[in-house]
């Protein structure tokens, strides 16, 4: 099932692909990334940064290893000139069953090839990650609420 809330049909072939890839992304599609990455591509996160397609297929084997039903909601997708800002909606089971969602941005680039030679995304790992952790979650609260204007 494709997971977008608007129209691909402006966008380059090339971007369709990857943003059809990632909207029902399975874990059989991981296995196919050498069709959508070039061989030396860069992949960053606010956990990973890695060159190269068995890197970041390991990034996306670790995903569905550790959590249940991760789906990527494509919001909207902005374009220009063999690069793109992607707003995506992130959202898996943990272990204990909870629901966990992050929102985040990607910025992907594009070679001559129409293959990702760089993905970057963007997301506050501070906001929608540790500060949801038991100990440090608390922590970060009490520095934020410190850090505020008011």
């Amino acid at each position: 099932m494709n997971k977008t809330d608007f129209s691909t049909a402006q966008l380059s072939t090339p971007l369709q692909h990857y943003v059809a890839l990632f909207a029902a992304l399975t874990q059989e599609d991981v296995q196919r990334f050498d069709g959508y990455f070039a061989p030396d591509a860069r992949f960053k996160d606010p956990f990973n940064d890695v060159r190269g397609i068995a890197a970041i297929q390991r990034i996306f084997a670790h995903m569905f290893a550790t959590v249940s039903a991760p789906v990527f909601h494509i919001q909207s997708v902005m374009e220009s000139q063999q690069q793109a800002v992607i707003h995506w909606h992130f959202h898996c089971l943990l272990a204990n069953e909870k629901d966990y969602a992050i929102d985040g941005l990607s910025l992907v680039r594009f070679n001559a090839a129409g293959l990702v030679e760089e993905h970057l995304d963007y997301w506050d790992a501070a906001e929608q990650f540790y500060m949801r952790l038991p100990l440090i979650g608390s922590l970060l609260r009490l520095i934020a609420k410190r850090m505020r204007a008011n």
